[in-house]
């Protein structure tokens, strides 16, 4: 891809000082239900459960 943006579907979490951490979504397993769409998702490294943030422009460069 050349630069610009892009849409991605975006994970977060919520530290305990109340910041959103955001996580690449390489890095998280989703689940989805029956027609696709996203119930949950967890970090796959460590199991966290991660908030779906729906699909958000990243910058790409």
């Amino acid at each position: 891809l050349c630069q610009g943006m892009v849409l991605a579907d975006a994970f977060f979490y919520t530290t305990e000082t109340g910041a959103k951490e955001w996580v690449n979504p390489t890095e998280v397993e989703v689940d989805t239900d029956d027609k696709g769409r996203i119930t949950g998702a967890k970090r796959i490294s460590d199991g966290k459960t991660l908030q779906f943030a729906g699909m958000s422009k990243m910058s790409k460069s």
